[in-house]
């Protein structure tokens, strides 16, 4: 599949959302609190005046419905999270880069999405099929810089596993330890495979702590699962060069 009809793209990428998830699948990741929105909520992160500020949002019935139930969410998470949607992060958003992504007040995270074109875009997308958008807020686990890989399983097999972008930043530890690592992520990939019974896809795996030679696969998580296509950025591969899917594991050493 590439081309980009929204629709069909839409019934495609489904599997893939945080929502979707079977069971066994989310035990491989961070605990989550799906908030789950109704229409007036949707429509007034995607369209209100969040520019007037926290204490309008509070004034507001529609949006203090909202911040309460992000508020509750919250709470079950420690008081901090990740914050982002079933489909993808607001990682476009300059407050969301800026704090990596972590909130501790509910505001905070409507601020993050409202401000994000990718949620907006995904707003629009969903609407298509009669869905509203899901914010996801994830227990906050800080991941080393670094650690965080895209494993390419093309027809059930991990045919590459590319480290994501670090800006140049290296961790000498991975070099060091380059053989275990790949391996531990071969392993987990496959049982991410097995458990998602998806056999197409792009998984975004993350090591909790520095490499080393006692490290297990309990060291890693599941972030997310990204459609097969064209719209996914397979990072230091290419698919449509020949022969460049060859399963090795590339990283900035």
């Amino acid at each position: 599949m590439t081309r980009l009809d929204p629709r069909a793209f839409l019934a495609y990428a489904r599997p893939t959302f945080l929502t979707e998830w079977p069971e066994a699948l989310k035990a491989l990741s961070f605990k989550t609190e799906p908030v789950y929105l109704n229409v007036a909520e949707s429509l007034a992160l995607r369209k209100g005046p969040l520019w007037k500020g926290p204490v309008w949002g509070r004034s507001d019935p529609v949006v203090a419905g909202l911040l309460g139930k992000l508020h509750e969410s919250l709470d079950k998470l420690g008081g901090q999270a990740f914050v982002r949607t079933h489909t993808r992060s607001p990682k476009d958003s300059p407050f969301f880069r800026r704090q990596a992504g972590r909130v501790d007040d509910p505001w905070t995270a409507l601020v993050m999405l409202h401000e994000s074109r990718r949620f907006h875009e995904d707003a629009a997308w969903l609407e298509l099929d009669g869905a509203l958008p899901v914010i996801t807020l994830r227990e906050w686990v800080p991941i080393p810089t670094g650690l965080e890989f895209r494993c390419l399983v093309q027809n059930g097999e991990c045919v590459g596993i590319s480290q994501r972008p670090t800006d140049g930043v290296r961790n000498p530890r991975l070099d060091q330890h380059a053989v275990t690592v790949q391996s531990l992520l071969l392993v987990f990939t496959a049982e991410c495979t097995r458990r998602s019974g998806l056999h197409n896809a792009v998984f975004d795996l993350c090591l909790l702590r520095q490499p080393a030679a006692d490290m297990t696969v309990g060291d890693l998580r599941l972030i997310e699962v990204n459609p097969w296509h064209t719209a996914t950025d397979f990072y230091a591969f290419d698919p449509a060069r020949p022969n460049d899917l060859d399963g090795s594991f590339r990283f900035d050493a």
